[in-house]
């Protein structure tokens, strides 16, 4: 039995990578420093080694993931080369122009080297070249990719951990949806060229409570001055949204949200009766975009809706309609100490059925008409 041949460890703080150790027959063999401008790797050092000697320098164009230029201890320069997908695919001297290193990939990201006349098959970089798929880093020892958030299996193409920001590419937790037009730089979500949408993740809460099956003699009690039933329901979400911005990872919106619903129907003279509903949410948002610019706001939404309601019912079978009218006031405080408010009016009508314990409804509303105010303060969704 052989036994153990090394230890590789890694020490990591806020998602970066801050010290490696490589240990073998218990001698040190590699103890590298990392140095990280935001979340890009921009120098390695030999640990106790001075500051004006780093192994590895590197150059970014601006953006994550978008290495240019590597800066050897020797000060000799080599340029990258990247594919549509921001993989490296060759190294070439700056000196003289000359390829000196190329790449090739699997699609699952699995990094071949070669030498520079493009057949010779080389286990490791000559040139201290990490970097490969998806402008991500290799890891030579424990062969695995490094993307923030997680590590990815480049065997496989998947990653170790679930995803944390949940179901935002499709159904599996840890497959790298990473296509050919597309990275993943984060680790969470599929950042494709030409195509921006918000991926969020939420954290969710729902709290509820119905008078009527509850509290069965507070409920008999309202009953008999009218109220047909009364409820309420409370949520409380927290959402970190990531926009994929000139094709790449950029802004962050992080928000809290707490919201609430209460509804109360009073019996009039049947099948005919009439309806209150009242919703409220209130939210804050913290916004750092290189690509839409820095914000974030304060905003409450209160919505009241008072209306009919006729249903008839025969044995286990029923079905109704709701027809009401709905307003709308927002109002939102920026960083920088503005207000701004806006209410609107909907029409709303809704028809519904049930045949025993089976439910189905559907609701059709009217767009806003006689909006007052500042139209910039948008809203935050239907809370009623």
């Amino acid at each position: 039995m052989a036994g153990i041949q090394g230890q590789y460890e890694n020490g990591y703080v806020g998602g970066n990578p801050v010290w490696k150790k490589i240990t073998r027959s218990g001698r040190v063999v590699e103890h590298r420093v990392p140095i990280h401008a935001g979340p890009n790797l921009i120098a390695e050092y030999n640990a106790g080694v001075a500051a004006s000697t780093p192994v590895q320098e590197y150059v970014y164009a601006g953006e994550i993931d978008s290495l240019v230029l590597i800066r050897r201890s020797d000060a000799t320069k080599y340029g990258v080369t990247r594919n549509r997908q921001w993989s490296i695919t060759a190294l070439h001297d700056l000196a003289n122009g000359t390829i000196v290193e190329c790449y090739a990939y699997e699609i699952t990201g699995r990094r071949t080297i070669y030498a520079a006349n493009g057949t010779t098959v080389r286990t490791t970089s000559s040139f201290g070249n990490h970097f490969g798929y998806t402008n991500r880093r290799h890891d030579e020892e424990s062969g695995l990719m490094y993307f923030r958030a997680r590590f990815y299996n480049q065997l496989t193409g998947e990653f170790l951990s679930r995803d944390p920001m949940e179901f935002v590419d499709g159904m599996s937790l840890y497959r790298g949806y990473i296509g050919i037009n597309s990275m993943d730089p984060m680790g969470f979500a599929e950042c494709k060229a030409g195509y921006n949408p918000d991926h969020c993740g939420r954290l969710f809460s729902r709290y509820s409570l119905d008078v009527s099956k509850n509290f069965p003699t507070l409920y008999k009690v309202l009953n008999l001055i009218g109220l047909d039933k009364l409820s309420y329901k409370i949520h409380i979400e927290k959402k970190e949204c990531c926009e994929c911005c000139n094709n790449v990872w950029d802004r962050t919106d992080k928000s809290h949200t707490i919201g609430g619903l209460l509804e109360a129907a009073f019996s009039g003279k049947r099948p005919i009766d009439l309806y209150v509903r009242v919703g409220f949410s209130c939210s804050g948002t913290m916004r750092e975009s290189k690509c839409s610019g820095n914000g974030g706001a304060s905003c409450c939404q209160i919505s009241g809706e008072i209306g009919a309601i006729m249903q008839i019912k025969a044995g286990f079978f029923g079905v109704g309609a709701r027809v009401g009218i709905a307003v709308r006031e927002k109002c939102c405080v920026d960083r920088g100490g503005n207000i701004k408010c806006r209410t609107c009016f909907q029409v709303r009508f809704r028809y519904f059925g049930n045949f025993g314990l089976h439910e189905w409804g559907h609701e059709v509303q009217s767009s806003d008409f006689g909006c007052i105010g500042d139209g910039d303060v948008g809203d935050d969704g239907d809370i009623l």
